[in-house]
């Protein structure tokens, strides 16, 4: 009875010490924001990196259940060219200058993913993918440049700003330089702007950041092994969350009435594609 024990524990070792698995993986993104845009504006594809490790449960020779722990970056290439405004901090008032703007900045956002996936071995060499990735934002970040002109002053106020982001840590009105080496003309005034600016230099309060904590993503993709253990693979994952705050989001291209905000309730997704190089042992 003792011998039988044995090897029915045996065989259970060995049963869970080949139906496990454990992973590492590394790569490259290309990932862009999907959802309304203003006339003018638009998004392109940005390049991060990614790098992690997986852990995998074999239900059966061909179907395996794998959970991830990633670094990833995810964000976008934002553009804006046309009619805008820009908000002019004097000693004594907040002037509200109408103009036309050129907006460039490349959004970079550092995230915690935890994919969980279902996979299928179709082949030896061939597999295929599918589940959820929750993520959690850990440093978002973006750089860039705006140049404005005025519309009714284009002699006294025309310049260019850098614009240097951290998106979890900046203050409203604030900077990244203490410095108003940019010097524009305001009712025969002269007054400083800051020549970098951060993410809500153009607002007065900050209720929340702009790029909401918490992401989900639906994954698929596919995995091509060149041996037992070394892998190529292609995944794409689609935002199922909005990914920008709808009370930070504001319109470029206009102001309400009133010189308040508008702000824009709309849906904004990541989208990424993922190349990737790995090795499962």
């Amino acid at each position: 009875m003792k011998k039988i024990i044995l090897l029915l524990c045996l065989f259970a070792f060995a049963h869970a010490v080949y139906s496990q698995t454990v992973g590492i993986r590394a790569g490259i993104n290309f990932s862009s924001f999907s959802g309304p845009l203003e006339n003018g504006e638009s998004f392109g594809y940005n390049n991060g990196i990614h790098f992690g490790i997986s852990y995998g449960y074999k239900f059966t020779p061909r179907i395996m259940l794998r959970a991830e722990m990633l670094y990833s970056q995810k964000g976008t290439k934002q553009k804006y060219e046309g009619e805008s405004y820009f908000l002019i901090y004097t000693p004594k008032k907040t002037v509200y200058e109408n103009g036309y703007d050129t907006f460039n900045l490349q959004i970079s956002n550092a995230y915690i993913s935890l994919p969980l996936v279902v996979a299928f071995q179709a082949s030896k060499k061939f597999e295929i993918y599918g589940g959820l990735s929750p993520s959690i934002l850990i440093n978002p970040t973006a750089r860039g440049t705006r140049d404005f002109i005025s519309r009714d002053h284009p002699d006294d106020i025309l310049f260019r700003q850098s614009l240097v982001y951290n998106y979890s840590s900046d203050v409203p009105k604030g900077s990244s330089s203490a410095s108003k080496n940019i010097r524009v003309r305001v009712n025969g005034e002269i007054i400083g702007i800051n020549k970098i600016a951060n993410a809500y230099y153009q607002t007065d309060f900050v209720p929340e950041t702009y790029i909401n904590a918490i992401d989900l993503s639906g994954v698929v993709g596919f995995n091509y092994f060149f041996n037992r253990g070394f892998f190529g693979g292609l995944r794409l994952e689609y935002g199922l969350m909005d990914v920008t705050s709808n009370k930070v989001d504001y319109s470029r291209a206009a102001l309400n009435l009133d010189k308040t905000l508008i702000l824009r309730e709309d849906f904004d997704r990541n989208v990424d594609i993922s190349l990737s190089l790995g090795f499962r042992f």
